[in-house]
């Protein structure tokens, strides 16, 4: 051993757990933090964070401050289970686990099932839907996006 190097020492400290980011904000979300806790408390920790506007409040909305949160606190994995309406966090949630060569997996919902009776109108944008509503119905409730609204 040279001068230069440090000497080795051994640690009776019990390894830290590996990281997981789970961007939620939806109930199954929730279901899977639950889940994951239960099932690997002893082997994994879970840091959940609801889409929205706490993320974007934290920050996490860009994907170089994105990538900075996943190198800081060291995260191992994150998982995205947001809803669909979350576009700009899920796009800097990508861009920022590329940043930080994190492995992002994604969960996604089927579409909508769509059933004989319904009565489908497909329109580009919410805009649009808003115009054929109008001359199909006098009162109407249309969601689309919270975004939208």
């Amino acid at each position: 051993m040279t001068s230069e190097q440090p000497p080795l020492s051994v640690s009776a400290r019990r390894p830290v757990a590996p990281l997981l980011l789970l961007l939620g904000g939806t109930p199954q979300a929730r279901r899977l933090a639950e889940i994951l806790e239960a099932r690997f408390a002893a082997r994994l920790q879970v840091l959940t964070i609801d889409a929205g506007d706490r993320a974007a409040r934290a920050g996490l909305d860009e994907a170089a401050a994105f990538a900075a949160f996943l190198d800081a606190r060291r995260v191992g994995i994150v998982v995205d289970a947001m809803g669909a309406s979350a576009r700009r966090i899920r796009a800097a949630a990508r861009a920022g686990a590329l940043l930080a060569r994190t492995p992002l997996i994604s969960l996604r919902h089927p579409p909508w099932p769509r059933d004989p009776r319904d009565r489908w109108i497909e329109v580009a944008e919410p805009a649009a839907a808003r115009q054929a509503m109008r001359w199909l119905a006098r009162r109407f409730l249309l969601t689309v996006d919270p975004d939208d609204l």
